[in-house]
Formats: C-alpha cells, structure tokens, sequence
C-alpha cells in the first residue's frame, strides 16, 4: 500500500498539519482468515496540541461507498 496523503478533516478549531500517514508500513495488506495486525502511522502537528488520532479501514472496491455496498 502506498503513502496515503495527509486528512483533510478536523472536527475541532486548529491549525492541524497532516504530513504523512503509512498503513503497514506501506506494504500490501493480504487478508485471509487468520487475524492480522495492521499498523498506521501518522505524522501530524498543531500548535495547541493533538489529543487522538482514529484510523478505519474496510475492504471493498475502489470509490465504493463500504455502508451503501454491503456486498462489495
């Protein structure tokens, strides 16, 4: 998996930066049926501080919706 480009969302007032984000560790995820641990990092600033950062990932095609497309 390649670098994902910094969030664009910040439900709080700030000057947030998102430099950089690496799902793990920028390889590909192969999902199978035996658990897996997925790391995320993100580089990321703010003068007034950051208090939490939340990653979600799903499986489904490319520019699906994954709650409208519950079959993909």
């Amino acid at each position: 998996m390649k670098e994902i480009p910094g969030a664009y969302a910040d439900d709080n007032v700030g000057d947030i930066q998102v430099d950089s984000v690496v799902v793990n560790g920028g390889k590909n995820i192969v999902v199978d049926t035996a658990d897996k641990t997925i790391t995320v990092s993100v580089t990321a600033t703010d003068p007034s501080g950051i208090w939490d950062a939340d990653f979600n990932l799903w499986r489904g095609p490319d520019g699906a919706d994954p709650y409208y497309a519950p079959t993909a």
